[in-house]
C-alpha cells in the first residue's frame, strides 16, 4: 500500500533543522526551500555548496549575449563538481528565479528564499517575470535530465545557453 506524504511546514522544519544542524535560522529556511519540504533532503544539503551559491548566482546574473565562453566556462564548472553537487547547483539557481519571479510581480521580501539575495534578485527582476519563470523551467528541466542521467555538463550549457540566447534555444 503506498502512503503519500505532503512536505512538512516550512517553519517548523526550519525551526528543527536549525537545531539539529547547529545553524542559523536563515541557512535552516534556505535549506528546506532547496529540499522541498523534505527533512532528510533538507539534513543532506552540503553546507559549503550552499555558501557558492552567491556567486554561482553572480556568475549566472553576469553572463551577457555576446559571447558564449563564459556560459560554456561556467557549466564546465557547476558539471566538474559531480552529479550531486551539479543538481544542487541548479536548484539554487531554479530557486533564485523563482524568487525573481516573486520580486518582478512586486510580492513582499518575506516570501523569498534567498532573503540575502534580495538585491540581486531586483535586478534580475527587471528583466520581467516571464523570463524569470522562462529560466526556472530551464533549470528545472536540466535538473531532471541529469536525473535521467543526462551528462550534467550538456545539461548546463544547454540551460546556460537557453538563459543568453533565448531566441537560440527556443
Amino acid at each position: 500500500m503506498r502512503v503519500p506524504f505532503g512536505p512538512l511546514d516550512p517553519s517548523l522544519l526550519a525551526t528543527e533543522i536549525a537545531k539539529v544542524k547547529g545553524i542559523d535560522g536563515e541557512e535552516a529556511r534556505l535549506r528546506v526551500a532547496l529540499a522541498g519540504g523534505s527533512w532528510g533532503r533538507a539534513l543532506e544539503l552540503d553546507g559549503a555548496a550552499l555558501a557558492d551559491r552567491r556567486r554561482i548566482l553572480e556568475a549566472v546574473e553576469a553572463l551577457g549575449s555576446e559571447r558564449l565562453a563564459p556560459a560554456l566556462r561556467l557549466a564546465e564548472e557547476l558539471a566538474g563538481k559531480g552529479r550531486e553537487d551539479a543538481e544542487l547547483a541548479l536548484e539554487v539557481i531554479a530557486l533564485f528565479y523563482r524568487d525573481v519571479a516573486l520580486a518582478a510581480e512586486g510580492l513582499p521580501d518575506d516570501v523569498v528564499a534567498n532573503r540575502d539575495l534580495l538585491e540581486l534578485a531586483r535586478t534580475a527582476a527587471a528583466r520581467g517575470a516571464a523570463d524569470a519563470l522562462r529560466r526556472h523551467e530551464r533549470a528545472k528541466e536540466a535538473r531532471r535530465a541529469i536525473a535521467r542521467n543526462a551528462v550534467a555538463r550538456l545539461a548546463i550549457e544547454r540551460m546556460l545557453v537557453s538563459f543568453v540566447m533565448p531566441e537560440v534555444a527556443a
